[in-house]
């Protein structure tokens, strides 16, 4: 294999090659570092076609393979299945995913696939059947004497669900969903592990629907980790007591509204379905709003995908650092001052007075990690991190916090007013915690304080150079602050 690479690759091992060829090569990460080793041990050091295909591996920023012009490098790894950004509609379409489901029903052969089973007398308890019912396209007998409005609006909502659930997953970071994992785990939830002859034998009355296949971490025969990933997103993780009565009220019972309604599945069970299945209205109706049902820690999602597409982020940017200021107690005063950032100074020894500096909000800003894709815009892709930047002063290289959707979950609720526990094993709230160090060191001139015997008085520390006789001296200047 060496071999062959080496041979395929000679003409461009010391820049671009001098005849006019093109060569194409698809080749797994980890055989392509292989490759590069073996270069370097053989030459005594790596060739500048192996230097620039090992940054572009690490995406090393500003290394050299970068700027090679003659390099055209896309890493699949980056791509997203799931759902790629449209700037121009400013949406996240799902054109893979649709496709992908239609073509496990058969597509354009549906009908023909499926058309026993509109005569079929287990249709009536089969699992199959009732999710194709909600999620099979045009064609499909289950769609047979609906309305096609009610059908579209229908399969629209629930498809629409089952996205979120995996894009979700994708924005998490923690796996990279594959063509063959995502259609298995597709399989799996759409069309469960039971044969029609099981369905005939009698066995098979109470099967395991699609949308406990979706997320009941303990349902049959699940396995790998798109799947394990999507029953921590579980909707019955979540409570909504208003919403709960409902789903459990029998359809005779006075109130309903015209609600649906599954007095006889488990809650936590009523609630994965009516996910998929109740509409919008139903769930405001029936509750509070969208955030009664949703997936679990899900309440912020929309707002973590809308970051690739908005042009103007600083609202949300706004609710994140608050956020960021609210991780430690701060006092209500401080907590107040309008486009303020304030980042509480932690004392050796425990005193009633809190100490802070503030930072302007206009000196950050929130971006994704697409921008820096943006050439590569044939390969879907949806972002996994967002990035708060904070501006020095003075110029220096900006300071960098990358937010997966966890921390961007969390700190959102922090600026809700939640308060968390013990974080000071989590890595994301390291970094957090390191980047507001890093912050604190800029201010070395100037601090805040408040005291509970004064409290409605926020006083500033600060320093003033003067000349004198004997040479400058730097007197401490404390005065009330605005």
């Amino acid at each position: 294999a060496d071999e062959i690479l080496d041979e395929f690759l000679q003409p461009f091992q010391d820049g671009p090659s001098e005849s006019d060829t093109v060569h194409l090569l698809a080749i797994n990460d980890g055989r392509l570092l292989e490759w590069i080793s073996a270069v370097e041990d053989s030459k005594g050091s790596p060739t500048p076609l192996a230097q620039s295909l090992y940054n572009l591996l690490l995406e090393i920023p500003n290394g050299t393979g970068k700027n090679e012009s003659h390099i055209r490098f896309v890493n699949l790894n980056d791509r997203s299945l799931v759902g790629r950004v449209d700037s121009d509609q400013n949406t996240i379409t799902t054109d893979f995913l649709d496709e992908l489901v239609d073509r496990l029903y058969g597509a354009d052969r549906v009908s023909e696939i499926w058309a026993e089973c509109g005569s079929c007398s287990a249709s009536n308890h089969c699992a199959i059947y009732q999710s194709a019912g909600i999620f099979a396209p045009d064609g499909h007998p289950a769609w047979a004497g609906k309305d096609k409005k009610i059908r579209d609006k229908s399969r629209d909502r629930a498809r629409s669900r089952l996205y979120d659930a995996l894009q979700t997953v994708h924005l998490t970071g923690d796996i990279h969903i594959t063509t063959r994992e995502l259609r298995s785990t597709l399989v799996y939830i759409l069309f469960g592990m039971h044969t029609c002859s099981e369905y005939h034998s009698g066995t098979m009355h109470s099967p395991t629907r699609y949308w406990d296949l979706a997320f009941e971490p303990g349902s049959e025969y699940r396995q790998g980790d798109l799947l394990a990933s999507i029953s921590r997103l579980d909707p019955a993780l979540e409570s909504s007591p208003r919403i709960d009565r409902k789903l459990r009220k029998k359809p005779s019972d006075d109130g309903q509204d015209g609600l649906k309604t599954y007095p006889n599945l488990t809650t936590g069970s009523a609630r994965r379905r009516a996910y998929f299945e109740w509409s919008e209205e139903e769930i405001h109706l029936a509750g509070n709003g969208r955030d009664d049902l949703i997936l679990a820690r899900g309440r912020h999602t929309d707002a973590f995908k809308r970051l690739a597409y908005e042009t103007d982020n600083s609202d949300i940017c706004k609710e994140l650092l608050r956020g960021v200021a609210r991780l430690q107690r701060l006092p209500a005063k401080a907590d107040s001052r309008e486009e303020r950032v304030p980042l509480l100074i932690q004392t050796k020894t425990k005193v009633e007075t809190s100490f802070w500096v503030e930072k302007p909000v206009s000196s950050f800003e929130l971006k994704t990690n697409l921008e820096d894709a943006a050439a590569d815009g044939f390969v879907p892709r949806l972002h996994r991190q967002a990035v708060l930047i904070y501006h020095y002063n003075n110029g220096q290289d900006p300071e960098l916090l990358h937010l997966g959707s966890e921390l961007f979950h969390v700190l959102l609720e922090l600026a809700r007013g939640y308060q968390l526990g013990d974080v000071s094993t989590d890595d994301n709230f390291a970094h957090l915690s390191l980047f507001v160090k890093r912050l604190l060191r800029e201010d070395d001139d100037e601090l805040f304080a408040w005291n509970p015997m004064e409290e409605a008085v926020i006083y500033r520390i600060s320093t003033d150079i003067q000349d004198a006789v004997d040479g400058p001296f730097q007197p401490l200047v404390i005065s009330q602050s605005n």
